[in-house]
Protein backbone atom coordinates (compact mmCIF):
# COMPACT_ATOMS: atom_id res chain seq x y z
CA UNK A 1 0.00 0.00 0.00
CA UNK A 2 2.81 2.38 0.92
CA UNK A 3 4.52 1.65 -2.39
CA UNK A 4 1.30 2.48 -4.27
CA UNK A 5 0.96 5.78 -2.43
CA UNK A 6 4.60 6.55 -3.18
CA UNK A 7 4.10 5.94 -6.92
CA UNK A 8 0.97 8.11 -6.96
CA UNK A 9 2.75 10.89 -5.07
CA UNK A 10 5.70 10.79 -7.48
CA UNK A 11 3.38 10.81 -10.48
CA UNK A 12 1.51 13.83 -9.12
CA UNK A 13 4.78 15.65 -8.43
CA UNK A 14 6.05 15.04 -11.98
CA UNK A 15 2.74 16.31 -13.39
CA UNK A 16 3.05 19.54 -11.38
CA UNK A 17 6.67 20.05 -12.44
CA UNK A 18 5.81 19.45 -16.10
CA UNK A 19 2.82 21.80 -15.98
CA UNK A 20 4.85 24.52 -14.28
CA UNK A 21 7.63 24.21 -16.83
CA UNK A 22 5.14 24.36 -19.68
CA UNK A 23 3.46 27.44 -18.20
CA UNK A 24 6.79 29.22 -17.71
CA UNK A 25 7.78 28.46 -21.30
CA UNK A 26 4.50 29.84 -22.66
CA UNK A 27 4.78 32.87 -20.40
CA UNK A 28 8.32 33.77 -21.44
CA UNK A 29 8.76 37.04 -23.33
CA UNK A 30 11.63 36.87 -25.81
CA UNK A 31 13.31 40.25 -26.36
CA UNK A 32 16.41 39.04 -28.19
CA UNK A 33 16.11 37.61 -31.69
CA UNK A 34 19.19 35.39 -31.42
CA UNK A 35 17.94 33.94 -28.16
CA UNK A 36 14.52 33.23 -29.67
CA UNK A 37 16.04 31.50 -32.72
CA UNK A 38 17.58 28.83 -30.49
CA UNK A 39 14.12 27.35 -29.90
CA UNK A 40 11.83 28.86 -32.58
CA UNK A 41 8.93 26.46 -31.98
CA UNK A 42 8.70 27.52 -28.34
CA UNK A 43 8.43 31.25 -29.01
CA UNK A 44 4.92 32.46 -28.17
CA UNK A 45 5.65 36.09 -27.25
CA UNK A 46 8.29 38.15 -29.08
CA UNK A 47 9.08 41.77 -28.23
CA UNK A 48 11.45 43.76 -30.44
CA UNK A 49 10.69 47.31 -29.36
CA UNK A 50 13.09 50.22 -29.95
CA UNK A 51 15.38 48.11 -32.15
CA UNK A 52 15.65 50.68 -35.00
CA UNK A 53 13.93 48.24 -37.35
CA UNK A 54 12.79 49.50 -40.77
CA UNK A 55 11.12 46.18 -41.61
CA UNK A 56 10.26 42.96 -39.84
CA UNK A 57 13.34 40.66 -39.81
CA UNK A 58 12.79 37.62 -42.04
CA UNK A 59 13.82 35.38 -39.13
CA UNK A 60 10.52 36.21 -37.43
CA UNK A 61 8.66 34.04 -39.96
CA UNK A 62 10.30 31.00 -38.35
CA UNK A 63 8.26 31.48 -35.17
CA UNK A 64 5.22 29.63 -36.47
CA UNK A 65 3.65 29.30 -32.99
CA UNK A 66 3.92 33.01 -32.26
CA UNK A 67 0.82 34.53 -30.64
CA UNK A 68 2.05 37.97 -29.52
CA UNK A 69 4.35 40.14 -31.63
CA UNK A 70 5.40 43.55 -30.30
CA UNK A 71 7.29 45.75 -32.78
CA UNK A 72 6.41 49.10 -31.26
CA UNK A 73 8.65 52.19 -31.36
CA UNK A 74 10.66 51.26 -34.47
CA UNK A 75 10.95 52.80 -37.94
CA UNK A 76 9.01 50.18 -39.90
CA UNK A 77 7.61 51.52 -43.18
CA UNK A 78 6.04 48.39 -44.69
CA UNK A 79 5.02 44.84 -43.83
CA UNK A 80 5.94 41.76 -45.86
CA UNK A 81 3.23 39.40 -47.14
CA UNK A 82 5.10 36.70 -45.20
CA UNK A 83 3.29 37.97 -42.12
CA UNK A 84 0.51 35.54 -43.05
CA UNK A 85 2.77 32.62 -42.03
CA UNK A 86 2.12 33.61 -38.41
CA UNK A 87 -1.28 31.93 -38.44
CA UNK A 88 -1.56 31.75 -34.63
CA UNK A 89 -0.93 35.47 -34.07
CA UNK A 90 -3.48 36.97 -31.67
CA UNK A 91 -1.85 40.30 -30.77
CA UNK A 92 0.11 42.55 -33.15
CA UNK A 93 1.66 45.79 -31.87
CA UNK A 94 2.99 48.22 -34.47
CA UNK A 95 2.48 51.49 -32.63
CA UNK A 96 4.92 54.38 -33.11
CA UNK A 97 6.39 53.30 -36.46
CA UNK A 98 6.57 54.96 -39.89
CA UNK A 99 3.64 53.29 -41.64
CA UNK A 100 1.78 55.54 -44.09
CA UNK A 101 -0.89 53.03 -45.12
CA UNK A 102 -2.67 50.11 -43.54
CA UNK A 103 -0.54 46.97 -44.17
CA UNK A 104 -2.83 44.68 -46.19
CA UNK A 105 -0.83 41.63 -45.13
CA UNK A 106 -2.50 41.98 -41.73
CA UNK A 107 -5.83 41.03 -43.27
CA UNK A 108 -4.64 37.43 -43.67
CA UNK A 109 -4.28 36.97 -39.90
CA UNK A 110 -7.50 35.08 -39.21
CA UNK A 111 -6.74 34.60 -35.50
CA UNK A 112 -5.86 38.25 -34.77
CA UNK A 113 -7.74 39.65 -31.77
CA UNK A 114 -5.84 42.86 -30.94
CA UNK A 115 -4.20 45.28 -33.38
CA UNK A 116 -2.26 48.38 -32.30
CA UNK A 117 -1.39 50.87 -35.06
CA UNK A 118 -1.35 54.02 -32.95
CA UNK A 119 0.96 56.91 -33.81
CA UNK A 120 1.52 56.02 -37.47
CA UNK A 121 0.65 58.16 -40.48
CA UNK A 122 -2.09 55.86 -41.73
CA UNK A 123 -4.85 57.82 -43.48
CA UNK A 124 -7.56 55.17 -43.90
CA UNK A 125 -8.67 51.67 -43.10
CA UNK A 126 -9.25 49.29 -46.03
CA UNK A 127 -12.77 48.32 -47.08
CA UNK A 128 -11.75 44.72 -46.46
CA UNK A 129 -11.07 45.37 -42.75
CA UNK A 130 -14.03 43.10 -41.96
CA UNK A 131 -11.89 40.12 -42.99
CA UNK A 132 -10.42 40.36 -39.48
CA UNK A 133 -13.42 38.51 -38.10
CA UNK A 134 -11.76 37.67 -34.74
CA UNK A 135 -10.55 41.22 -34.05
CA UNK A 136 -11.77 42.57 -30.69
CA UNK A 137 -9.57 45.66 -30.20
CA UNK A 138 -8.38 48.12 -32.86
CA UNK A 139 -6.15 51.02 -31.79
CA UNK A 140 -5.82 53.83 -34.35
CA UNK A 141 -5.01 56.59 -31.85
CA UNK A 142 -3.02 59.55 -33.23
CA UNK A 143 -3.17 58.48 -36.88
CA UNK A 144 -4.34 60.48 -39.91
CA UNK A 145 -7.65 58.61 -40.24
CA UNK A 146 -10.50 60.94 -41.23
CA UNK A 147 -13.25 58.46 -42.13
CA UNK A 148 -14.22 54.82 -41.64
CA UNK A 149 -15.17 52.20 -44.22
CA UNK A 150 -18.79 51.04 -44.09
CA UNK A 151 -17.52 47.51 -43.39
CA UNK A 152 -16.43 48.57 -39.88
CA UNK A 153 -19.97 47.62 -38.82
CA UNK A 154 -19.49 44.09 -40.19
CA UNK A 155 -16.90 42.97 -37.64
CA UNK A 156 -18.74 40.61 -35.26
CA UNK A 157 -15.99 40.34 -32.63
CA UNK A 158 -15.03 44.03 -32.45
CA UNK A 159 -15.59 45.50 -29.00
CA UNK A 160 -13.22 48.49 -28.77
CA UNK A 161 -12.10 51.08 -31.33
CA UNK A 162 -9.70 53.88 -30.38
CA UNK A 163 -9.90 56.91 -32.70
CA UNK A 164 -8.67 59.60 -30.35
CA UNK A 165 -6.44 62.30 -31.81
CA UNK A 166 -7.35 61.48 -35.41
CA UNK A 167 -8.97 63.65 -38.06
CA UNK A 168 -12.31 62.02 -37.30
CA UNK A 169 -13.96 64.11 -34.62
CA UNK A 170 -16.72 63.00 -32.31
CA UNK A 171 -19.19 65.24 -34.17
CA UNK A 172 -18.31 63.71 -37.57
CA UNK A 173 -18.50 60.18 -36.22
CA UNK A 174 -21.97 60.57 -34.71
CA UNK A 175 -23.17 62.41 -37.78
CA UNK A 176 -22.54 59.18 -39.72
CA UNK A 177 -23.32 56.75 -36.90
CA UNK A 178 -26.03 58.42 -34.76
CA UNK A 179 -26.45 55.28 -32.67
CA UNK A 180 -22.75 54.45 -32.63
CA UNK A 181 -21.55 51.01 -33.73
CA UNK A 182 -23.41 48.14 -32.10
CA UNK A 183 -21.49 46.39 -29.30
CA UNK A 184 -18.39 48.55 -29.90
CA UNK A 185 -16.95 51.06 -27.43
CA UNK A 186 -15.57 53.88 -29.57
CA UNK A 187 -13.06 56.36 -28.13
CA UNK A 188 -13.08 59.77 -29.82
CA UNK A 189 -11.68 63.23 -29.24
CA UNK A 190 -14.40 65.85 -28.92
CA UNK A 191 -13.84 68.83 -31.21
CA UNK A 192 -10.43 67.49 -32.27
CA UNK A 193 -8.03 70.21 -33.41
CA UNK A 194 -5.95 67.70 -35.33
CA UNK A 195 -3.76 70.34 -36.87
CA UNK A 196 -1.82 70.26 -33.61
CA UNK A 197 -0.70 66.66 -34.19
CA UNK A 198 3.05 66.41 -34.25
CA UNK A 199 3.66 64.13 -37.25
Amino acid sequence: MKKTHGVLWLSALLTIVYSTDLWSQEGKVYTDLEDALRTPKEVIHLELRKDDLTSIPSEVWRFTNLEILDLGKNDITSISDSLSTLSHLRVLILEKNELTSFPLAILDLASLEELYLADNRIEMLPDSIHRLSALRHLDMWHTDVSTLPSTITQMPALRELDLRQTYLSEQDFYRRYPEGIENVEVHLTYGCDCGKKGH
